[in-house]
């Protein structure tokens, strides 16, 4: 699948690959919650909400990276929206691991929270150098549009 991304744009080939990496991740958490090997903490927290909830989050990332892969001029639009609601989601679902959740849980919202909110600036701070090289669909640097 990444091997579609242009050898010469190693930017967009690591933000998929963020995406990509995310998603599995978020896929075998999934996994995990919903057939009860990780079950466990109390209210508000629920294991198979979160189940749902990472599998969701993980099919929205991995439709992103396809789309950074397949569609040069809207990838990035695609990995700021995937990311953004992953870490609309994320933040979320900390609110309940912590109030109920086991250490296992908070650890791995901890630890990928930060991964997907880097996915997002990358994606949003790259996404501006592009259109700032004249290469964006726009075609106009980013002195022009504040002039």
């Amino acid at each position: 699948m990444l091997a579609a991304v242009p050898a010469h744009d190693p930017r967009r080939r690591a933000v998929a690959a963020l995406l990509a990496i995310e998603a599995v991740s978020l896929a075998t958490v999934s996994a995990l919650h919903l057939t009860g090997v990780l079950g466990g903490g109390t209210p508000p927290y629920n294991p198979t909400a979160a189940g749902i909830a990472e599998g969701l989050i993980g099919a929205v990332l991995l439709a992103a990276a396809v789309a950074v892969v397949r569609s040069p001029k809207h990838g990035y639009a695609a990995a700021q929206a995937g990311s953004g609601f992953a870490v609309a989601g994320f933040v979320l679902g900390l609110v309940f691991t912590l109030a109920g959740g086991r250490p296992v849980d908070v650890v791995y919202h901890v630890t990928m929270l930060p991964v997907l909110v880097l996915t997002l600036v990358l994606s949003v701070v790259w996404a501006r150098r592009r259109s700032g090289d004249g290469s964006g669909s726009s075609g106009q640097t980013d002195r022009n549009l504040t002039a």
